[in-house]
This record gives C-alpha cells, sequence and structure tokens, in this order.
C-alpha cells in the first residue's frame, strides 16, 4: 500500500506525492495487476463536502496512475470521506494525516 497525502482542501498532487507514487509503482510493477484507490479526508467541514473531496483526491491519484502508463480498466476508486480516519480526531477539526488517499494493490 502506499499513501499520498494532500494539502487541507485541496485533491491536487503535489511533485512530491507524484514521485513518491512513481517510485512505489517501479519499485511494485512486477507484482501489480490492479490497484483500488481510496480518497479521505480529516472532519474539517460538512460530510457531504468532504465525501465529494476524497473522491476528487482519488481521482487525481488514479489520473497520475493513467499518466504512468496503467490500464484504465484496472484502477478503482472509492471516496470515504470523513470515514475510517487514520487519527481519530473530533468532529470538524483539520489533520493532516486524515487528509490522504492510500494505492492498494488487489492481484
Amino acid at each position: 500500500m502506499q499513501i499520498i497525502y494532500f494539502d487541507f482542501d485541496n485533491s491536487r498532487l503535489s511533485e512530491v506525492s507524484k514521485n513518491t507514487l512513481f517510485d512505489f509503482l517501479d519499485k511494485n510493477k512486477n507484482q501489480l495487476s490492479r490497484y483500488i484507490i481510496f480518497g479521505h479526508t480529516d472532519t474539517k467541514g460538512a460530510n457531504k463536502y468532504n465525501m465529494e473531496l476524497s473522491i476528487k483526491r482519488a481521482k487525481s491519484v488514479k489520473q497520475a496512475l493513467l499518466d504512468y502508463g496503467i490500464i484504465p480498466d484496472t484502477i478503482s476508486i472509492l471516496g470515504k470521506g470523513e470515514n475510517e480516519l487514520a487519527i481519530d480526531t473530533p468532529d470538524d477539526t483539520k489533520h493532516p494525516a486524515n487528509r490522504r488517499a492510500e494505492v492498494k494493490i488487489l492481484n
């Protein structure tokens, strides 16, 4: 699994995040066949907005995989919103560890 972090209220991948993702793909390309990307947010903001943002984050990572040359039919995305926090926080709390996307390998 590879975790990609995002800035607050943002779904754009930084160059550092892209490089981290591409390094992960380079190191694991022989064992990769299918991917699932889970988008996440922290608890700051409305649930509906956070769900939409989590999907945008997953789509952003999917686009990076496509740019890398991964076949579109092998990539699935799922938005988790503020469910499944990496760090438990009270509602309406900013936390950088929760603003992420997780790329998991499915074989």
